[in-house]
């Protein structure tokens, strides 16, 4: 529900540093169950759940090229997440 998604609305991406824009417009799609043609079709119950997928996913990385800076670190950007978009009570 991630790359896939930017690899199909940004064609030839390569980072995960994304932009801002880019990351708006996935946080976006996300936010909604869409149908076969890409339609908005009702509010996705869990997409606060989805983001917090990704966080974890880019604190993973930052943690593993603490320990394997060498194979790592190229891969370590900002989190498009911010903490208070997770944020459950």
């Amino acid at each position: 529900m991630f790359w896939r998604d930017l690899e199909i609305h940004h064609p030839g991406i390569d980072s995960l540093r994304l932009t801002p824009e880019v990351a708006k417009a996935w946080k976006e799609r996300l936010a909604f169950i869409r149908d076969a043609q890409g339609q908005p079709v009702r509010e996705r119950v869990n997409f606060r759940s989805e983001l917090v997928f990704v966080q974890a996913f880019y604190q993973d990385i930052a943690r593993w090229a603490a320990d394997d800076p060498e194979r790592w670190a190229p891969w370590v950007a900002p989190c498009p997440i911010k903490a208070n978009e997770c944020a459950t009570k």
